[in-house]
């Protein structure tokens, strides 16, 4: 291989999950291996035990390099968590050239003055996304270099998260004995697998149903213009699975995969599900119907909560392509339905598009935030750098900034 991979490193709740491209072209690469684990460090995207986590990214990766035939040395890793936050704001500047001309100096002053918002020291900036500019009160201006006008303004979406938590998932990325690139937000990185160039233009809502979180970003217009994660997932699933049947969480998992389904009217009063008691071989017989029941109950209250972020984004007008639904989470037989129920808006499955090299192992949702972390990787080369991750605000806003400009 002539140049190094690039790596993306899903540090989930139930899995750790490696994914190692190779660019072919600028904007492109393809897939070369692909390792899962088991995690077992961390609890709603969060990390509780460093070693076990350390354990868990090495074995992903291992089993990655395996595949890909190469040596994994640095990442790009996915960061979640309900301490991520975001907000958007605005900066305005005049323009400083005495004929008025827009420069990349102009830019990156508004850029600052748009970050100029009190954050608190125990919190840290994890992106820093221009939406757009406004030249002269003319918005929707992209590029706006070369321009001319007298005032110039910007619209930014920051992400921030407890920079502790950020702390302790680099640490456990080192731990491993890896560079960190830098970090990414989930489900910024899942929308670059899952979402089409049109869907983000017209307007679209990723939602990303984890083991531990539900991530949610809207984007429109090509850009990110509101996320938050959700503290339910997946597990909840199971675990009012195991304690409504009486069977371990590893058997619930089973059957959640397998047996359970949110479309109830589908199953007749007849069908049973074989389980497994606690502490005990022993093999009964269970409703089919009350699996059912309690997989709706929990899968409806969470499609709720993701319809109250929605509600809150302000955005829900703009969804023109509606929802792209991934993740594990949503694999649950009948879940699309039921969110188009819910939800009110069309829904459709998401599965990483586009992928070219081993697709066939990465056809699956819950591939869906490792592919992106890698498409992240190959369209904003700007972004990798040695710097530890994250880095500075000032810097890397303007790093994509010059890159989007083609300035250098």
């Amino acid at each position: 291989m002539s140049r190094s991979p690039v790596v993306g490193l899903d540090v989930g709740t139930t899995k750790i999950c490696t994914v190692v491209a190779e660019v072919t072209e600028p904007g492109d690469a393809q897939i070369l291996g692909v390792g899962v684990s088991r995690s077992l460090g961390l609890k709603k995207g969060i990390v509780v035990d460093v070693e076990d986590t350390v354990r868990s990214i090495r074995a992903s990766v291992a089993e990655a390099e395996r595949m890909a035939g190469t040596e994994v040395r640095s990442v790009i890793a996915g960061i979640t968590g309900s301490h991520v936050s975001s907000m958007n704001t605005r900066g305005a500047v005049a323009v400083a050239g005495d004929d008025n001309g827009i420069s990349g100096s102009d830019v990156q002053r508004v850029m600052e003055a748009a970050s100029v918002v009190v954050i608190p020291p125990d919190r840290q900036v994890i992106h820093a996304v221009p939406r757009g500019f406004t030249v002269d009160g003319q918005d929707g201006v992209r590029r706006p270099i070369g321009m001319f006008g007298s005032r110039l303004e910007v619209e930014m979406h920051l992400v921030t998260g407890l920079r502790a938590f950020i702390d302790n998932v680099a640490q456990c990325v080192e731990g491993a004995g890896l560079d960190l690139e830098r970090l990414v937000m989930e489900p910024i990185a899942t929308g670059e697998a899952v979402a089409t160039p049109a869907e983000l233009e017209l307007g679209v809502a990723i939602v990303d149903i984890g083991g531990g979180t539900t991530d949610v970003a809207l984007f429109g217009e090509g850009s990110i213009g509101y996320s938050a994660a959700i503290p339910i997932a997946g597990n909840h699933v199971t675990y009012d699975l195991a304690v409504g049947v009486r069977t371990p969480t590893e058997e619930a998992e089973r059957i959640k995969l397998t047996q359970a389904t949110v479309a109830i009217d589908t199953v007749g009063n007849e069908e049973h599900v074989e389980i497994r008691a606690p502490g005990s071989a022993e093999r009964r017989l269970v409703p089919r119907r009350l699996v059912a029941e309690i997989v709706l109950s929990r899968q409806r209250e969470l499609l709720e909560l993701v319809k109250s972020e929605l509600t809150a984004s302000g955005l829900v007008d703009r969804l023109a392509s509606g929802v792209v639904l991934t993740g594990g989470g949503a694999l649950l037989h009948g879940t699309r339905k039921l969110a188009e129920q819910v939800l009110e808006l069309p829904v459709r499955i998401g599965l990483p598009l586009d992928v070219r090299g081993m697709s066939s192992s990465v056809n699956s949702p819950i591939f869906a935030t490792g592919v992106g972390l890698v498409r992240f990787g190959v369209r904003h080369p700007e972004t990798r750098s040695q710097t530890p991750a994250p880095v500075a605000f000032a810097q890397s806003a303007w790093d994509r900034l010059r890159a989007l400009f083609r300035m250098g």
